[in-house]
C-alpha cells in the first residue's frame, strides 16, 4: 500500500478526486524517509456558513506527510501536518500503515485546532465532518486506484 500512496501520480489523483480547483504535489526521499507535500485549493461550496465566511469561497491547504522507513513487519508511520492559508487553523497527527493478512490497515489520529477566541471550538466541530469527507474521498481513490491496476484474481482488500 505504501508504494501506492507515496507515488506522485497517486497523490495528484487524490487531489483531483477531492475536487481541488488547483494542486501541486512533490514527493521526495530524505534518507529512509519519504516526504509528500500536497498543496491544493478547494472550493468551500457546501461548507457551513460560519466557516465559509472566513474563507471567501475557497481554501488552500498544504499537507505534509513525512513517512518513516519501514519497520520489521513492513509497516510504516508518518507525521501529518496540514496548514491552511489565510485561515487560523492547523491539523496535525499521525498515520500508521500496518500489514493485515493480504491487505493492510490504516489508522489515523488527527487533531484540528482553530485558535480563534470564542468561535474556535465551534468551528472545529463544524469542520470535523469536512475532514471526514476528505478521508473518505481518499479511501475511494485508493480503492479505485488498486482496482484499476490489479488483475481480478490478485486484488487485495483495504481497510
Amino acid at each position: 500500500m505504501f508504494d501506492v500512496i507515496s507515488r506522485k501520480d497517486y497523490q495528484e489523483r487524490k487531489c483531483a478526486d477531492s475536487g481541488a480547483l488547483a494542486y501541486r504535489v512533490e514527493v521526495r526521499e530524505r534518507g529512509d524517509e519519504r516526504v509528500i507535500v500536497a498543496e491544493r485549493t478547494l472550493p468551500t461550496a457546501g461548507f457551513p456558513a460560519l466557516i465559509d465566511r472566513f474563507l471567501s469561497g475557497r481554501v488552500t491547504s498544504t499537507e505534509t506527510i513525512t513517512w518513516a522507513g519501514a519497520g520489521a513487519d513492513g509497516g510504516r508511520s508518518a507525521r501529518v501536518s496540514v496548514n491552511f492559508a489565510a485561515a487560523p487553523a492547523r491539523m496535525t497527527g499521525t498515520v500508521l500503515l500496518s500489514p493485515a493478512g493480504t491487505g493492510c490497515t490504516i489508522d489515523l489520529d488527527l487533531e484540528l485546532r482553530v485558535p480563534v477566541p470564542l468561535l474556535g471550538a465551534r468551528i472545529e466541530n463544524l469542520a470535523a465532518p469536512l475532514v471526514h469527507q476528505l478521508v473518505e474521498a481518499e479511501r475511494s481513490t485508493v480503492r479505485a486506484w488498486l482496482a484499476s491496476r490489479t488483475p481480478m484474481n490478485q486484488r487485495h482488500p483495504t481497510s
